[in-house]
């Protein structure tokens, strides 16, 4: 079975190899149609699908890599055979968490404008949190920031600023939205870079919110800490009711120490599916068709959907 016109992509030989379970986000993946197919792969393997089967047998997936409209899995073709395969009414925590951490293609929705938002109003209390001695110490916080939103009778807007001081505390927003957009953040203005910062913080919370709302009765259990190729890895998991045969999905924070203490810089969903990579080719698609300001917005406008009850 022959891969379609693939020859050319750094990740075309991984497919070909159908070595899903070894295959990592690659950060010299700075081109939209590569990440796309990154995506792709992505998507294939949390759906249990078979990468090799589902490239070879997609006449239309050619018009993914070559058109520029369609090079996001919004707008790919083959979206709805992948995610079809995640299947059922119910969506289990692996599927929730798949959205929540950004995995998800970002929607381009109608211009909104930057206004306060609960996670710039919690900029304060964030800061008198006690710096973070141990790599775990953020992410206790935030689970358990997140099981009392839960188990909350709040609303959308409440429930944002209790989880949102925890959410700035645990993240190093910064150093996650640079990677995520790439060498095109350092040529940006001051303003450009804050109000890109605050949009990002407001959308991660919100998604935070949206995800983890009343009645998911999600089950946050950090693991340990290992170091791993030169890394500080916060293992964990998050389980829900309708997960397959009860089983919690592995969660893993990469941290790094720094003037503010332990934060994390990146997640690992199953142990190694990177929230930055994944996240990557949309915001640098919005980003190369909009500018700075047009991400800012997009962020904004994607959250303000999370938090509509």
């Amino acid at each position: 079975m022959r891969l379609p016109s693939l020859h050319r992509f750094p990740l075309a030989e991984a497919a070909q190899k159908c070595k899903l379970n070894e295959l990592s986000p690659t950060p010299s993946l700075e081109d939209s149609v590569e990440d796309s197919l990154f995506s792709f792969l992505l998507w294939t393997r949390l759906s249990g699908g078979n990468a090799l089967y589902c490239l070879a047998n997609c006449s239309r997936f050619n018009t993914v890599i070559r058109n520029p409209a369609r090079r996001t899995l919004a707008n790919c073709p083959i979206a709805s055979c992948i995610k079809g395969r995640i299947g059922g009414k119910s969506m289990s925590m692996k599927r929730c968490l798949i959205s929540s951490l950004g995995m998800m293609a970002l929607a381009i929705g109608t211009v909104s404008t930057l206004g306060v938002h609960p996670a710039l109003a919690s900029r304060s209390s964030a800061s008198a949190t006690p710096v973070a001695t141990t790599p775990q110490a953020p992410i206790e916080a935030l689970y358990k920031a997140l099981d009392k939103s839960e188990h909350s009778s709040a609303n959308m807007s409440k429930r944002s600023a209790m989880i949102a001081p925890f959410v700035e505390h645990a993240f190093d927003m910064e150093s996650i939205l640079k990677r995520s957009i790439g060498l095109h953040y350092d040529h940006l203005s001051t303003a450009e870079k804050n109000d890109l910062l605050a949009a990002f913080k407001h959308f991660t919370v919100a998604r935070y919110v949206s995800t983890f709302k009343p009645g998911t009765d999600a089950v946050f259990t950090v693991v340990n800490t290992i170091q791993q190729d030169g890394r500080t890895i916060v293992h964990t998991t998050i389980g829900g009711k309708d997960d397959p045969n009860g089983t919690p999905t592995p969660i893993d924070y990469v941290m790094a120490q720094g003037p503010d203490g332990w934060r994390i810089t990146d997640i690992l969903l199953d142990g190694h599916i990177s929230q930055v990579a994944a996240q990557r080719a949309d915001f640098k698609t919005i980003f190369n068709e909009k500018g700075a300001n047009g991400l800012a917005r997009s962020l904004t406008t994607k959250a303000d959907d999370f938090l509509r009850e």
